[in-house]
């Protein structure tokens, strides 16, 4: 049996997207289908999910859904099977095998791994009936009333054409996807559905089909209710003795699919339009080479524009000796280490100059792949000064009289014994003012203490301390100020003085909040991303741990908005779950977390919990707020929801484990009728 990869990959990607629809679309299928689930690392395995073929092939019921094999199959079976699914899990890699046990007859069976990470976690199974199979082929080849059944009961849209471009046929499943009656279809030509502009183009992929070349292309129509989809369309040549007679078609809609990808090309090109208006030089990279870079950092590295910059290596950029030490701190970023942390390193402009910087990096996705934004602030300055300073006071402050920076140096008593003239044009005060006030005065209540025990420190003991505090301007405005404290040693080593070195750098912390918005909250409902919800979820596990409680993970699907969104469109769609999402945040407390995992699915996590009756006060509060009526141009729409809970610890001790049984139990709402809620194993 050869079963197509792309076909495979379908039916994997499906069950990981939706497990209803998963289940609908096998249940429509001939062949047996299983889903295995692969239990510690490969030594045992659980079925997921089957279809009804499945059932009077392998002698199951319903269920066998949770059950490892060893509690449904006789011991026999189990080893064989355990046999062939563990070469799959070792191998990560499509196995066949021929079983003549079935029912008398034979059965080819395809396995294919379902990989997430390095790890096999599901086992995808087909079998077939071969003696069937082939029985049916010769009956194909002689009928064909049985060719047009197969293809009227075929799950995708499969139509036909004449070689002047009219249907032929049409199954159901197309008059399904485009909304046509049947009889809408024969005899009548493909181009009055497709919109005006993209005709001609679809009609040159025809020409090729009709010369005898499988073609596959994408395009818009219009449907029978008068609004347009995306499809991925094939055309296959009939060809009978040499000749082409006809064309097949195979219609596929990928209007979610497309909108997906525009979203994350339209959140890209937003973080483009924020990268080149960065007042800091900023880069974006992947294994070492820079995907994109802004005005600012070529100005930075000496060069004449920032295309110049693309697919260089950024250890380019830095002199050899820092080059390793530059790859570690990468590293520690991909490790989950370091996330916005400044480092200092040192860069080397295109001519040769070394260049003293501040980094801070966050790993981003760039076009579906790792990446990491970098964002560099030129300290030279900063660093020229502190060297002036060990070699002269007299001639820093010649310096500090000039620079830009705020510079102050204090006792380590807490006197002001300098202010530079910078702090009248950046904060608005005399340094008369300024000399005569108590440190830290202009400083933001909330920051102070923090400023504090810094500047403490750094006078106890000799070193280098980085703070970013706010500071009230003169006339009232709160402004953000990076303080450098480094502290001055007199002739017998001991500690007498610290300057502090401020910059301005409100614009800069604007930038890293939209960065920071980008990065961690869906753009469509601002709830937490997938991302920021894994983080979230670390903390509740580690806080339940800490102080004996328990936490709950919700698993929560919409039972009924694809109607909303193929009735009124995706702008309508994206208003209702707007709305559906502030509904979710506001049954639950502000320590708990809403957070949008999917299209309409949502996880949150409850804390805190003592009892089950706190859950069940939750989901019922979920449910009414889901359940109220939302009006939209005068005609009233609602969901319901169906929810899975899985409990820490008893339930797991993972973030993995925790969402995936969260997600079991789910899906066992939605098979038992949606609209409710289930604790896993319950």
């Amino acid at each position: 049996m050869k079963i197509k990869e792309g076909f495979l990959e379908l039916l994997a990607n499906l069950l990981k997207e939706n497990k209803g629809d998963f289940i609908s679309l096998i249940n429509y299928m001939k062949d047996a289908i299983f889903v295995m689930e692969v239990v510690d690392e490969g030594a045992d395995f659980r079925y997921m999910a089957f279809n009804d073929e499945a059932m009077k092939v392998a002698g199951l019921s319903k269920d066998a859904v949770g059950k490892l094999i060893h509690e449904v199959m006789d011991e026999g079976v189990v080893r064989k099977l355990q046999r062939e699914y563990g070469e799959v899990c070792l191998s990560k890699e499509s196995r066949m095998y021929v079983d003549s046990s079935m029912n008398g007859s034979y059965g080819e069976t395809v396995l294919t791994p379902i990989v997430e990470g390095e790890k096999v976690t599901h086992i995808l199974g087909v079998t077939r009936n071969i003696t069937k199979r082939k029985t049916a082929e010769k009956r194909l080849q002689q009928s064909e009333q049985k060719f047009k059944s197969l293809v009227e009961n075929h799950p995708s849209a499969v139509f036909s054409l004449d070689l002047n471009g009219n249907f032929r046929s049409a199954n159901r499943a197309a008059e399904e996807l485009t909304g046509y009656n049947l009889n809408d279809f024969e005899g009548k030509p493909f181009t009055p559905m497709i919109p005006q502009a993209e005709r001609e183009r679809v009609f040159t992929f025809f020409s090729k089909a009709r010369n005898g070349e499988s073609v596959e292309y994408e395009t818009k129509i219009i449907l029978g209710n008068g609004q347009t989809k995306e499809m991925a369309i094939t055309y296959i040549p009939i060809t009978v003795e040499q000749e082409v007679v006809g064309i097949f078609g195979i219609a596929k809609d990928i209007t979610r699919e497309k909108s997906i990808n525009r979203a994350i090309k339209e959140n890209e090109e937003r973080l483009r339009r924020l990268i080149d208006y960065s007042p800091d030089a900023t880069l974006i990279h992947r294994d070492g080479f820079i995907l994109y870079a802004n005005k600012a950092a070529a100005c930075l590295l000496e060069l004449p524009g920032k295309e110049q910059l693309v697919g260089k290596s950024i250890y380019d950029f830095h002199p050899i000796r820092v080059r390793a030490k530059v790859r570690e701190n990468i590293q520690r970023l991909y490790n989950g280490e370091d996330h916005l942390k400044l480092v200092e390193e040192k860069v080397q402009t295109v001519n040769g100059k070394e260049l003293d910087v501040e980094v801070s990096r966050i790993e981003i996705m760039e076009k579906g792949e790792r990446a990491v934004h970098s964002v560099i602030r030129n300290i030279s300055g900063r660093k020229r000064i502190e060297e002036e300073l060990k070699k002269s006071e007299l001639r820093y402050r010649l310096i500090a009289e000039n620079s830009k920076d705020l510079i102050q140096l204090v006792s380590v008593t807490g006197e002001v014994l300098y202010v530079s003239p910078s702090h009248k044009k950046v904060l608005g005060y005399d340094t008369q003012v300024l000399m005569k006030h108590s440190l830290g005065t202009c400083i933001h209540a909330n920051d102070l203490n923090k400023f504090q025990t810094t500047l403490k420190e750094v006078s106890t003991n000799y070193g280098h301390a980085s703070i970013e505090l706010r500071a009230k301007h003169a006339n009232g405005e709160w402004l953000w100020i990076n303080i450098d404290m480094i502290s001055i040693k007199d002739e017998y080593g001991k500690v007498e003085k610290v300057l502090l070195v401020g910059e301005e750098i409100t614009e800069k912390k604007a930038y890293e909040l939209k960065i920071h918005q980008m990065a961690f909250y869906d753009p469509l409902t601002t709830l937490p991303n997938r991302s920021l919800f894994k983080e979230k979820l670390k903390e509740g596990m580690e806080a339940a741990l800490k102080n004996g409680q328990e936490l709950a993970i919700m698993y929560v699907d919409c039972d009924n908005f694809k109607p909303i969104n193929d009735e009124l469109g995706h702008d309508a769609g994206d208003l209702f779950l707007k709305v559906l999402a502030e509904r979710l945040k506001r049954s639950v407390s502000k320590r708990d977390t809403v957070a949008r995992v999917g299209g309409d699915e949502f996880n949150i996590i409850l804390t805190g919990i003592t009892d089950r009756d706190q859950i069940k006060i939750a989901v019922e509060k979920l449910h009414r707020a889901a359940n109220q009526p939302w009006n939209y141009e005068g005609q009233e729409w609602g969901v319901t929801l169906s929810i899975g809970i899985a409990i820490y610890p008893k339930d797991g001790t993972t973030q993995k484990t925790l969402i995936k049984k969260a997600d079991m139990a789910m899906y066992g709402v939605k098979n038992d009728g949606k609209n409710m809620y289930s604790f896993y194993n319950e």
